[in-house]
């Protein structure tokens, strides 16, 4: 009997971050450095935000809406933050099981649950400075001053998780942080670089 060869398992590459780090920008920028390699997915988030209220390129996604996928259990992480409703389709997790790396822009809330959904992962933690973090914020004008402050507050909370962490500070260019963020995606965590 011939020997069967076993598909490697992707990696779940879980960003998190403050506000204002620039995980969007990084994002982006290394999806489209990756466009063509099909080993890697940078996942899109289900928001009850509206499709233009700028951030991220997201699912829209009203609140009963939501509701009804989270009582279908269509989501393999979901979560609530600033009012907002976010998830994960459930779709992701297949397709790290099946070689593919996704890239996922999550809260630090449900690290531990992707832990548990996933069997290789590896956090990336983008952060900035508070001056450049408050800097940003207020540039984008969609916080108060106390919003920013409050962001900046949970910024400086201690990552707590049991899985590996590479952290990216994001305080220079766009090119250098998207070069130290795509060295942390091509480490040696990816399953098929």
């Amino acid at each position: 009997m011939a020997d069967q060869q076993i598909a490697p398992t992707g990696t779940l590459f879980a960003v998190v971050g403050p506000s204002g780090a620039g995980k969007d920008t990084l994002m982006d920028h290394s999806r489209q450095l990756l466009a063509q390699n099909k080993t890697w997915c940078f996942a899109r988030r289900h928001i009850t935000r509206g499709i233009n209220a700028g951030g991220e390129r997201h699912i829209e996604t009203d609140r009963d809406e939501f509701a009804a996928l989270v009582r279908q259990n269509a989501f393999v992480l979901h979560w609530q933050a600033h009012e907002l409703r976010y998830g994960i389709a459930r779709g992701y997790q297949d397709l790290v099981h099946n070689g593919v790396n996704v890239v996922v822009n999550l809260s630090r809330s449900v690290l531990e649950d992707a832990v548990k959904n996933f069997t290789h992962i590896h956090v990336i933690h983008v952060t900035a400075s508070p001056l450049v973090l408050s800097t940003r914020l207020a540039k984008r004008a969609r916080e108060t001053p106390a919003d920013i402050q409050q962001r900046i507050d949970r910024g400086a909370m201690i990552l707590s998780t049991t899985a590996p962490i590479t952290q990216v500070v994001n305080d220079h260019t766009i090119a250098e942080g998207v070069e130290i963020f795509m060295a942390a995606l091509k480490g040696q965590n990816a399953q098929a670089a």
